[in-house]
């Protein structure tokens, strides 16, 4: 074998060694992933039996206390709708369609809107 055949058959064999640990690496990057995944999942966040999370406990909570006060922080304006008493229009919204065991006797959703037209519901009426 002359030098310039040896030369081109380790070259060639370079690049076919390269070929395979460009393909192994991308497995192993493939294989971690998947073991890293595996390795996060427990009871809770997968469908893995209780039993599968071993004797370790759960982690502490490890949130730190913002020094607030529990419930409506000062200066906060507390706001809500209230029902009017006498609503401006009133529309009545009527089942088209109920399965044969639910009786003659139907409600009917009252829905009104006061004078700033939010809706308001009233007390149902029967037929």
């Amino acid at each position: 074998m002359t030098i310039d055949k040896l030369i081109a058959h380790l070259f060639k064999e370079n690049e076919e060694q390269k070929a395979v640990i460009t393909q192994l690496t991308d497995a192993d990057v493939q294989l971690t992933a998947n073991a890293e995944e595996q390795k996060n999942k427990n009871s809770h966040n997968s469908s893995k039996p209780l039993s599968s999370d071993g004797l370790k406990k759960p982690p502490a909570n490890t949130r730190r206390p913002s020094g607030k006060n529990a419930g409506a922080q000062e200066g906060y304006k507390v706001s809500s709708l209230l029902m009017a008493k006498e609503p401006d229009t009133v529309v009545e919204h009527i089942p088209i369609y109920h399965p044969p065991h639910y009786t003659l006797r139907v409600n009917i959703a009252r829905i009104g809107t006061n004078a700033k037209g939010l809706p308001v519901q009233l007390r149902p009426a029967t037929l």
